[in-house]
């Protein structure tokens, strides 16, 4: 799921931060109203610390599947990430949501046998 955190006015003191900015900004731009409602929460919102990394669909997560997301949402998300991360974080993430996936896929198969 995807969740924002928005801490409040930002401070811009380098490029780096600038990017990570204009790339969020330009993704939430991709997303319609409803949609940035689930995203963006206040940084002193209690959901902040309710992050969980067990199978989906066993624990409600806030935020908006990376799947109910259009190819020009995700393409800017890919933006975000690429801003936030180093190339090698970049790849380790990716990486974990494509195991995610994968697991998605298990846990789903099977829930589907036991009914």
């Amino acid at each position: 799921m995807l969740f924002l955190c928005v801490c409040g006015p930002i401070n811009v003191f380098s490029q780096a931060n600038q990017t990570l900015i204009a790339s969020t900004d330009s993704f939430l731009n991709t997303l319609n109203s409803e949609k940035v409602r689930k995203t963006v929460y206040d940084f002193n919102d209690p959901l902040h610390f309710k992050w969980t990394n067990f199978a989906v669909g066993s624990v409600p997560r806030p935020g908006i599947a990376y799947g109910s997301l259009s190819d020009q949402s995700r393409l800017a998300f890919h933006r975000v990430l690429s801003a936030m991360f180093s190339s090698q974080g970049y790849l380790k993430t990716t990486s974990i949501m494509a195991l995610n996936d994968i697991l998605n896929v298990l846990y789903e198969s099977v829930f589907d046998e036991k009914n």
